[in-house]
């Protein structure tokens, strides 16, 4: 029987390997689909940005997004029931598309690179199912597949990838935005952070004495200018 033999010493039957891989793509890419697409649905005020790099207006982005979304939705339906490379090639170059809409807008590029997942598990895909024979073969479902053929390889180097892009940029995205918040804290940090000499008990007992005896001295003035007053009549 043919084997795969991973680097920490597990050994796995080639077509218990490729059958897993194939499942875990397919999933995979249909899921993250029917997600996105469900955004879709229900419209994200976020996503107007995306929509004013190719000059869409916010009502007209607001109108199209349902529809995005439902064949976003529709695609990873397919892809869970019937998989095509035509399809699989669109869901790819979608994602990324969309993926590079977020610097495009004025955002991090890491937001491209993060979203790796997005268009390198489809992509991962379509190298599985291999290169069609003829154009009928781009749209005709993969009912078959023989794992043998698979270049795993090539399959691995793109899932690596793909997976240390998504990894790294979310990282670096964590990063910027824990920096970026703590710029913006700072001012009011500075600004509430209460006197941590002024908070020891020794100077709090001080101060409370001051107060006290302000209040004493004030009461004996008062007396004085009363005293002061009865003398006078």
């Amino acid at each position: 029987m043919k084997q795969l033999s991973i680097r920490s010493g597990i050994v796995i039957p080639a077509t218990a390997a490729t059958n897993a891989a194939y499942w875990s793509l397919r999933i995979g890419s249909g899921l993250c689909f029917i997600g996105h697409g469900a955004f879709g649905i229900i419209t994200k005020r976020e996503w107007l940005p995306y929509f004013a790099v190719v000059g869409i207006p916010a009502d007209w982005a607001f109108s199209l997004m349902p529809l995005i979304g439902a064949v976003d939705i529709a695609v990873g339906i397919v892809t869970l029931l019937a998989p095509r490379r035509a399809v699989l090639a669109y869901m790819a170059v979608w994602a990324l598309w969309t993926a590079l809409l977020r610097p495009l807008s004025g955002a991090s590029v890491f937001e491209l690179i993060e979203r790796a997942g997005n268009y390198g598990v489809p992509f991962a895909f379509l190298l599985m199912l291999g290169m069609p024979r003829s154009l009928r073969d781009w749209f005709r479902p993969v009912s078959t597949f023989d794992g043998s053929a698979v270049d795993v390889g090539r399959l691995s180097l793109v899932l690596r990838a793909t997976t240390a892009m998504l990894l790294f940029a979310h990282g670096a995205l964590g990063a910027l935005e824990r920096k970026a918040s703590d710029v913006d804290r700072a001012p009011v940090e500075r600004r509430d952070r209460p006197d941590p000499v002024a908070q020891t008990p020794r100077n709090a007992e001080h101060e409370e004495k001051r107060e006290w005896n302000a209040v004493v001295a004030g009461a004996l003035d008062e007396l004085e200018h009363a005293r002061t007053g009865e003398r006078a009549k």
